[in-house]
């Protein structure tokens, strides 16, 4: 068998590159599909549980607040006056402290509330100052003012 000319070995190794170019290039737009549907398929479970939620509890921002994340929307409830207060009487900000205060706030998603804190565990921190905006820490800041 004869040895390829260097130009014949060039164009071999260009055309396998281009075939495995076009391949990776497949891989990522079919994912990127996937990744919108997902994406648009979340929207719409979180548009719903939101129109649900509002409905049973009232407005966003007076009983009920949302936190968005990368896996989607995180509904709460405002926390009944003695979770506020025993979290505030608590007097450290620990991670038990705080899934305490928080944990009995959610409405949505109950189901994935584990998964969000497992890959997002700043979530937490973020819902607990939301529900404390709610439970009137925002009005309590504007008092000093």
């Amino acid at each position: 068998m004869p040895e390829l000319s260097l130009e014949d070995r060039l164009k071999a190794a260009k055309a396998a590159r281009a075939t495995l170019a076009a391949a990776r290039d497949e891989q990522k737009a079919e994912s990127a599909l996937a990744d919108a549907v997902e994406a648009e398929e979340r929207a719409l479970k979180d548009e719903q549980a939101l129109a649900c939620h509002e409905q049973e509890q009232g407005p966003v921002g007076k009983k009920i607040c949302t936190v968005q994340t990368d896996m989607g929307l995180v509904i709460l409830k405002k926390p009944h006056p003695a979770t506020y207060n025993k979290f505030q009487d608590r007097g450290e900000l620990t991670t038990r402290a705080l899934t305490e205060y928080v944990q009995p706030s959610v409405l949505y998603p109950k189901d994935r509330w584990d998964d969000i804190l497992d890959e997002l565990p700043a979530t937490l921190v973020m819902c607990a100052d939301a529900i404390s905006l709610l439970a009137g820490a925002r009005s309590a800041a504007n008092q000093g003012k």
